[in-house]
């Protein structure tokens, strides 16, 4: 993701109540770049519909549970 991409990513989940935390520190594996979210127990399926959503504005690639 492009670094403006994660902010706005991070803009989006503040938006909906704190249900997630975007950390803008990201990690390299295999030449593909990962964010990491940190999702509070019971909000998983609140973010994956919220991530969804985002894929309309932002490339988001595969979204991954963990890593």
């Amino acid at each position: 993701m492009r670094e403006r991409d994660i902010y706005f990513l991070e803009t989006i989940v503040k938006g909906y109540d704190g249900i997630a935390h975007v950390r803008r520190d990201w990690l390299a594996r295999n030449g593909r770049r990962f964010v990491r979210i940190l999702v509070p127990p019971g909000l998983e399926g609140e973010v994956l519909r919220v991530l969804e959503r985002v894929k309309r504005y932002i490339p988001l690639g595969e979204i991954r549970t963990e890593l």
